[in-house]
C-alpha cells in the first residue's frame, strides 16, 4: 500500500508539473510575449504594435503569430505580416544552439520610404538603442541552424520623396526560401528568391551562402524590366525621357573571403538584352533615338583585379533622328542637357571657366581595365538634316553597319574598324581603319560610290545663284597618320554626269559627263601635293561677257 501510494503521489506530481508546463506554454508564453513585444515597441519607437492571434505549443515548440503590423512615423504601414510560424527543434539541446526546423512568414509587407530630408524610414528601427561597442577583432557569428526559412506571397513598396516628382514602385509577389542553413558551414545553405511587379517585371535569384568564412555563389535573372521604370526613378536627374523599352539579364556571381583578406567578388553576366528602347527629351513629342535590340554578351567583372571584360556588344536595328536647328543647336545635345547656344555664349562672355576646367588634374586615369573586343552595329538608320537652310539639306545612312574590334582601355590597344552604309538610297560608303587611340596613329581606306550631289543643293542655294540638278561622286582614299603627326593621303576621285543651271537664265551653266582626278598624293612633311592627272570628258560651261564687261560666272557664284 505504501509503494502504491508513493507512485500515486509521483504520478500526481508529474501531472501537476505537466499541467503547469502546458498552462505556461499555452497561456503564459503568448500573454507575456504579446506584452513584451508591445512594451518594447512603445518604449523604443513610441508606437503601438498591432498583434492578432498568438499561440505557442509547448509540446511541439511551435510558435504561430498572426496579423502583426508596425506603423511608420506618418501613420502609414512600415512592416507587417499576416502569419508567422516558427518551429523550434529539440536538437537545440545537443547542438547547444538555436535549431529551427521551419520558419515560415506569410504575406509580409515592407514599405521603404526615403523622406524629403533624405532619411530612410527603415532606419527608425535602429533608433533608441545605445551604439554597439566595436570589437577588437571580427567575432565569429553565433551558432544557428535553420532547416527551412520561407517567405510566401510577400510584398514591398519603395518611395523616394526627395525627387521633384515622388517615385513609387511596388513589388509583389515576393517569395524567398532558404534550406539547410547554418552558421557553421556544415550544411548546404541554399536559397531561392522570386519577386515580381504589377507590370510583370520579374526577379529570380538562387544560390548558396556560408557565413564562416563568408562565401556565396548564385545565379540571377531579371526579366521584362520596363526601361521606363528605371527612368521614372532617375527622371529628376536626367534630361531625357524613356517611353518604352524592355530589359532582361541573367548571370552568376561568386563571393568569397579569407582571413585578413579583402572580399573577392566575381560577377558573370551572361547576357543583357534591351529591346524597343525609345529616348526623347523630357516632355518632348518625338523620339530622337530608338534601338530595336541591343545585346551585351559575356560580361565578366572582377572587383579584386578591377577588370571588366565584355565578349560581345551588338546593336541590331534602330533609328537616330538628328538635325541642326535654325538656332544652330544640335537636337541630340538635348538628351545630354547641353545649354542652349545663347546661354553658352553668355557664359563665355562672362569669362567663367567651364566646370571641367576649374579642377585641373582631378580627372586621373582610371585604374580599371575594360575590354570589349567585339562591338557591332547592324541595320541602323541615321537621318541628319541641316534646318538652317530651306529646304533642309538631308542625308540618310540606311542601313549603317559598323564593326569595332579590339576595344580596350589599354595604352597599346589598336581598334580595327569596319564601316559600310548606303547613303540616300543610291550611294554607298565603305571604310576600313586601324586606330591607336593612345598614340593617335591611324591607317584607313575609304571608298565611296554613286554619292548623289543633288542633296547639296539647299546648301549651294545659300551661296550661289545656280541649281545643281545632278551628279555623282566616287572616290577612293588611303589615309595615314603616324604617332609623330605625319599625315599622308593618296587616292582618286570622279564626279560623273554633273548638271547645273543658271537660275537667272534657266539654262545650262556647267556640266560634264565625267571629271576624273587621279593619283592624288599628299604628305605633310615635307609638305607636298602631287596630282597625277585631271581628265574632263564632254565638259561644258556657259560664259557670258556683258556689254559692261561683267561676266555671268561671278554673278552665278554670288549668293542671291
Amino acid at each position: 500500500m505504501g509503494l502504491s501510494r508513493r507512485r500515486m503521489i509521483l504520478i500526481a506530481a508529474a501531472l501537476v508539473l505537466l499541467g503547469a508546463y502546458a498552462a505556461a506554454g499555452f497561456l503564459a508564453v503568448p500573454h507575456f510575449a504579446r506584452q513584451a513585444a508591445s512594451d518594447f515597441v512603445r518604449t523604443h519607437y513610441g508606437r503601438t504594435l498591432a498583434i492578432g492571434d498568438l499561440r505557442f505549443n509547448p509540446f511541439t515548440l511551435n510558435l504561430d503569430v498572426a496579423q502583426v503590423a508596425l506603423p511608420d512615423a506618418d501613420g502609414g504601414p512600415l512592416v507587417s505580416f499576416e502569419h508567422l510560424h516558427v518551429g523550434l527543434e529539440l536538437a537545440s539541446l545537443w547542438r547547444l544552439a538555436p535549431s529551427f526546423g521551419e520558419i515560415v512568414l506569410e504575406r509580409p509587407y515592407v514599405r521603404a520610404v526615403i523622406r524629403p530630408d533624405g532619411e530612410l524610414n527603415l532606419a527608425d528601427l535602429g533608433k533608441g538603442f545605445p551604439p554597439a561597442p566595436q570589437p577588437q577583432k571580427p567575432a565569429s557569428p553565433p551558432r544557428l541552424y535553420i532547416g527551412r526559412l520561407a517567405v510566401i506571397d510577400g510584398g514591398t513598396t519603395f518611395e523616394d520623396r526627395t525627387r521633384p516628382a515622388p517615385f513609387r514602385a511596388d513589388f509583389k509577389p515576393i517569395a524567398f526560401e532558404l534550406r539547410d542553413f547554418s552558421t557553421t558551414a556544415a550544411t548546404g545553405d541554399s536559397y531561392t528568391l522570386h519577386a515580381a511587379s504589377p507590370q510583370g517585371e520579374r526577379l529570380d535569384w538562387s544560390g548558396t551562402v556560408h557565413l564562416s568564412p563568408f562565401a556565396s555563389h548564385g545565379a540571377f535573372e531579371i526579366a521584362d524590366l520596363k526601361a521606363r521604370t528605371l527612368w521614372s526613378y532617375l527622371s529628376g536627374s536626367v534630361p531625357f525621357e524613356i517611353d518604352s523599352g524592355v530589359i532582361a539579364l541573367k548571370g552568376e556571381y561568386e563571393v568569397s573571403s579569407a582571413a585578413a583578406a579583402p572580399l573577392d567578388v566575381g560577377l558573370d553576366v551572361h547576357s543583357v538584352t534591351v529591346s524597343g528602347l525609345a529616348v526623347k527629351p523630357q516632355g518632348g513629342a518625338q523620339d530622337y533615338v530608338t534601338l530595336a535590340r541591343l545585346e551585351v554578351d559575356g560580361t565578366h567583372v572582377d572587383l579584386g583585379r578591377r577588370a571588366v571584360t565584355v565578349a560581345k556588344v551588338e546593336l541590331s536595328g534602330g533609328d537616330i533622328e538628328a538635325w541642326l536647328g535654325a538656332d544652330g543647336r544640335i537636337n541630340l545635345l538635348e538628351l545630354l542637357g547641353a545649354p542652349a547656344p545663347a546661354a553658352a555664349a553668355q557664359a563665355s562672355a562672362s569669362g567663367a571657366p567651364p566646370a571641367a576646367a576649374t579642377a585641373p588634374g582631378t580627372a586621373a586615369s582610371s585604374a580599371w581595365t575594360v575590354s570589349v573586343p567585339d562591338i557591332g552595329v547592324k541595320g541602323l538608320r541615321i537621318s541628319a538634316e541641316d534646318r538652317q537652310v530651306k529646304p533642309a539639306a538631308a542625308v540618310a545612312l540606311d542601313p549603317l553597319n559598323v564593326h569595332v574590334g579590339g576595344f580596350s582601355l589599354s595604352p597599346d590597344a589598336t581598334l580595327d574598324i569596319q564601316l559600310d552604309s548606303a547613303v540616300n538610297a543610291s550611294g554607298r560608303v565603305s571604310a576600313q581603319a586601324k586606330l591607336a587611340p593612345h598614340s593617335g596613329a591611324v591607317t584607313a581606306h575609304l571608298e565611296a560610290q554613286h554619292l548623289g550631289l543633288a542633296a547639296l543643293q539647299p546648301l549651294l542655294a545659300q551661296y550661289t545663284s545656280m541649281t545643281l540638278l545632278g551628279g555623282e561622286l566616287a572616290a577612293r582614299v588611303d589615309f595615314e597618320r603616324h604617332a609623330d603627326g605625319y599625315i599622308g593621303v593618296k587616292g582618286d576621285s570622279e564626279i560623273g554626269n554633273l548638271a547645273t543651271v543658271d537660275d537667272a537664265l534657266k539654262k545650262d551653266f556647267i556640266k560634264w559627263r565625267a571629271l576624273r582626278v587621279a593619283d592624288v598624293a599628299y604628305r605633310s612633311r615635307p609638305a607636298n601635293l602631287r596630282i597625277g592627272s585631271i581628265t574632263a570628258v564632254d565638259p561644258y560651261v556657259r560664259m557670258i561677257i556683258a556689254p559692261d564687261r561683267s561676266v555671268n560666272i561671278k554673278e552665278v557664284l554670288t549668293a542671291p
